[in-house]
């Protein structure tokens, strides 16, 4: 992959110990690249799987292939971070949860952007209904949109909110992300003047230079 690899790749406590592509050789040339020495090339994902020492598997598949492998790698025991969109429909997507659920692991869903065209209220009443933990969104007036259509688990704004605003998002009691020392101050000082606690998220660049603070 063009985009993740090279970036994990630049993250100190970050190590690619094993690559699958149903093409060997490309899973071949991304571990070469990219891998610890000696990183792992598999075929099939399901052996893959086996492998007791990976704590994390990155889904980065056709969309088609997205819920059969996080539940698979869910039921193994990984943490899954898995490319948008989640699923193609809302039966798989209902698998996945369901397989976070009985693994214990947590479950965050990206409606950014209208849910992608599906509408983010009708897929984020859906998703809390059946487990989702938590929501995230490009911007204030999505998240906004989200409470005012009856969503109650936390939303996180994954892109920039000016810090004037900070009085809305403690209103309604709405996630930040902050990407450096400068706005999180700032977003302090404009919440003690309005005499609110607002929560946030520290955003951390872990390699692909868009925003937020290095992880090194």
């Amino acid at each position: 992959n063009g985009k993740h690899m090279p970036a994990l790749k630049k993250v100190a406590n970050v190590e690619m110990v094993a690559f699958c592509d149903i093409i060997e050789e490309r899973a071949q040339k991304a571990a070469k690249e990219y891998g610890v020495p000696g990183a792992k090339v598999y075929t099939d994902y399901r052996e893959l799987l086996q492998d007791k020492s990976i704590d994390v598997v990155h889904v980065l598949t056709p969309n088609r292939d997205h819920s059969y492998i996080t539940v698979d790698a869910l039921e193994a025991g990984k943490h899954v971070m898995c490319e948008k969109p989640m699923a193609i429909n809302t039966a798989e997507a209902q698998k996945m949860i369901d397989a976070a659920k009985r693994t214990g692991k947590k479950v965050l869903c990206v409606i950014k952007a209208n849910a992608y065209g599906h509408g983010a209220v009708h897929c984020g009443l859906f998703l809390e209904k059946q487990g989702a933990d938590f929501f995230a969104v490009a911007c204030l007036s999505e998240a906004i949109e989200l409470r005012e259509g009856g969503i109650t688990k936390p939303i996180l704004i994954l892109g920039y909110t000016p810090e004037k605003y900070a009085e809305t998002l403690a209103k309604y009691d709405i996630t930040q992300a902050v990407q450096d020392e400068r706005t999180a101050l700032e977003f302090g000082r404009y919440a003690t003047e309005a005499g609110v606690n607002l929560n946030v998220h520290v955003k951390i660049d872990t390699g692909m230079s868009r925003t937020g603070i290095f992880a090194q």
